[in-house]
């Protein structure tokens, strides 16, 4: 497909997508490898809300996959400066995880305990595998004292190995959000900031990218949204216009990332690069 060639930067949601769980998803690799051979930019867009990029290239690396931290985009480590942007520097409650606490620190933003009586300018919530009633209470009543409530990401499940659904932010919110009298704030996708952070690692505009994810309400709403180039991944195999999210409708959709690498390879582009590969 010609539109292959005229794009110079392709974006991937990692969960779903690239990996499941631990497991590197089939073709995956060798996609990548394929799009860095023809001069490609190639980076990730997560809303993973636990891991920063350095965490996640560890991950892939033990996958046999290598990528270069500063090419991956996540929830963890953009969340500060979505909250200097809209905020300011911020006194914040947290429910995550110790490496988007640092990354919020690190943004200039103070860190209270989340038991505390004190009442934060801001509550954080995101995946947080370690969150309780108490932590649904306490966020609700600062919620009511005036904090505003923020989250990393709106997903409900992301996946995981043998198709098991995990547990994300967005069933956390499900909980809290009735409970809130202001709607809570969202960085991830598909509002369009981690988008945004994805194409200025290259310097791109949103006509010269492509963005391949798996999910439907985030990835390919957002990146439509924006004007980007969409490819779904359906892994469950759903007919466009007869899925869950009937709106929605991917520029393109393959069932796994290997068709996809098919489709790569029958570019003409690719053919006269000289770079298939298996």
């Amino acid at each position: 497909m010609a539109v292959w060639q005229e794009k110079s930067t392709y974006l991937f949601d990692l969960d779903g997508c690239i990996y499941f769980g631990r497991t590197l998803a089939p073709g995956a690799g060798a996609l990548l490898e394929t799009l860095r051979a023809a001069g490609k930019n190639v980076g990730f867009v997560s809303n993973n809300s636990r891991d920063t990029g350095w965490e996640v290239a560890r991950r892939l690396e033990a996958m046999g996959l290598s990528v270069q931290p500063e090419h991956i985009v996540t929830a963890t480590e953009y969340m500060g400066a979505f909250i200097s942007r809209r905020f300011g520097p911020s006194r914040l409650k947290v429910a995550g995880s110790s490496a988007l606490i640092h990354s919020l620190e690190e943004a200039g933003h103070e860190v209270i305990p989340f038991g505390s009586g004190s009442v934060p300018e801001l509550v954080v919530i995101s995946r947080d595998t370690e969150f309780s009633y108490e932590k649904l209470q306490i966020a609700a009543a600062d919620g009511a004292r005036g904090a505003r409530v923020v989250a990393t990401n709106p997903d409900l499940h992301h996946p995981g190995e043998n198709a098991a659904r995990v547990p994300e932010t967005g069933a956390l919110l499900a909980a809290l959000q009735p409970l809130l009298d202001d709607e809570i704030q969202i960085l991830g996708k598909p509002e369009p900031y981690l988008f945004q952070y994805g194409m200025d690692l290259f310097g791109v505009a949103r006509t010269e990218s492509v963005f391949t994810g798996d999910n439907l309400q985030t990835d390919i709403k957002g990146g439509l949204a924006l004007g980007l180039t969409t490819v779904w991944i359906n892994s469950n195999q759903e007919p466009p216009g007869t899925h869950s999210s009937p709106d929605i409708t991917p520029d393109y959709h393959f069932v796994d990332m290997r068709a996809f690498l098919e489709s790569i390879h029958d570019s003409d582009y690719f053919k006269m690069k000289g770079r298939r590969t298996q």
